[in-house]
């Protein structure tokens, strides 16, 4: 069975990649963009073959499919920062909703069935379609009404609605994850926790002032390990139910407070924290929390604890400080 992943060389496809190769029995391809063919993706050499693809490119996205024909998709290619996309609103549109209807329209004209049966694809969405729910009607359901407040949310919201539009009307076999907040090693420093562990390691390293500088610390996430998250994705493309959305998420909220102060009592040192009006996002959603009760429905449970995660991103910014 051939497992293509576009996005590999991206913070959860990393992740998805090691595991996928770990459980073999599959042939695995991912692709990536000629900006990340000189980054390290963390998986045994030869065991993945890499591709690559902008999604950007009709024609790069058809090429890829052509030669693969994969079984299964693994769609995690896109522009993945809120905070980049009010920089970048057109760009992130044409990446993330553009480039989705860019690649299932790629499927259907290239033929999306293989030994007569159809292409299955899990398209990785975001929590950031639902915009801002009022706390009353906090967890969220996946019937809510989407209203994304950020380009990054529109787009994600048109790159469901095109995949799901072409997954009824082609015959494809699409399965929408979204995805609440994930964490863990291997996440880029312009995110939140990494920078924040970052820059205590840093300090501790450097010495002068035991100041954190953070942005708003009073919104609440749900948070999730990135092992567990492509976990998830791997049980919903085994055994989600075609043209279907699942929340991925723990169902508990966490203020980021909450969570840079643990990080803190983690690294065993004393901090000030400091809100930088720099660090304050536009338009911050103040609570995003998810009912993951569809996707538990099918068996899967989260398996790492907040401290264990933790740990690994003070780990791995202790080595890259």
């Amino acid at each position: 069975m051939r497992i293509l992943v576009t996005g590999g060389a991206g913070f959860a496809g990393r992740h998805l990649l090691r595991e996928l190769v770990s459980r073999g029995g599959y042939d695995v391809y991912a692709t990536r963009t000629e900006a990340e063919e000189s980054r390290d993706a963390g998986v045994t050499a030869g065991s993945v073959r890499w591709k690559r693809m902008e999604l950007s490119s009709e024609e790069s996205v058809r090429a890829v499919l052509r030669e693969v024909q994969p079984d299964l998709i693994y769609h995690l290619a896109g522009q993945a920062s809120v905070g980049g996309s009010f920089a970048d609103p057109v760009g992130t549109w044409d990446i993330n909703a553009a480039g989705t209807l860019r690649l299932v329209t790629a499927l259907a004209a290239e033929g999306k069935l293989k030994d007569a049966r159809p292409v299955r694809l899990l398209v990785i969405s975001s929590a950031e379609v639902y915009g801002s729910v009022p706390a009353d009607d906090q967890p969220i359901r996946e019937d809510r009404e989407l209203m994304p407040t950020t380009p990054y949310g529109a787009s994600k919201a048109g790159a469901e609605i095109a995949a799901l539009q072409m997954g009824r009307s082609d015959g494809l076999e699409v399965i929408v994850a979204r995805s609440f907040n994930h964490i863990g090693p291997g996440q880029d420093e312009r995110f939140f926790l990494p920078g924040m562990a970052r820059q205590v390691k840093r300090i501790q390293r450097e010495g002068g002032a035991r100041i954190i500088r953070t942005g708003n610390l009073e919104i609440i996430r749900d948070f999730l390990d990135v092992r567990d998250v492509v976990n998830a994705y791997i049980l919903l493309m085994e055994a989600g139910e075609a043209g279907a959305v699942y929340n991925v998420c723990s169902g508990e909220g966490r203020t980021l407070r909450l969570m840079v102060t643990r990080l803190l009592e983690l690294a065993g040192d004393d901090f000030e924290i400091e809100v930088a009006p720099e660090r304050v996002r536009l338009i911050d959603i103040p609570m995003l929390v998810g009912d993951g009760e569809a996707l538990r429905e099918l068996g899967w449970r989260p398996e790492f604890p907040l401290d264990r995660t933790l740990e690994d991103v003070l780990k791995e910014a202790e080595s890259q400080a």
